[in-house]
């Protein structure tokens, strides 16, 4: 959010590729939070009590190293979808599907 202010000006929804990246960050760490439950859950319940035994630790579970590349490709192909630049707000698909200016603003100024 903070990126967004200082280098566009703008609010966070309004910057897709930054938008995009945080959601993509919530869902990581949405996913690692429900294996690293799941881990320690299955150790209690395999006897060994409310702490996992020792091991490689949750970031050694290659879910993570998958989830983790498959968050860099999605950052990667928006790079490439968007031609490199990365702006403010872009119209979606090129903007196919708009609706005409001004419908949403009829009687109301525009923000």
């Amino acid at each position: 959010s903070v990126v967004a202010v200082k280098s566009y000006g703008l609010n966070l929804a309004n910057v897709d590729w930054l938008h995009s990246g945080a959601e993509q960050l919530l869902s990581f760490t949405n996913v690692c939070n429900v294996v690293g439950l799941k881990l320690t859950l299955d150790a209690y319940s395999a006897g060994g009590g409310a702490t996992p035994p020792p091991s490689g630790g949750a970031l050694s579970s290659p879910a993570f190293k998958l989830i983790g590349c498959a968050a860099a490709a999605t950052c990667l192909a928006t790079w490439a979808a968007a031609g490199g630049v990365l702006e403010g707000h872009t119209q979606y698909l090129g903007g196919a599907g708009n609706l005409p200016g001004g419908l949403w603003t009829v009687g109301f100024a525009e923000p």
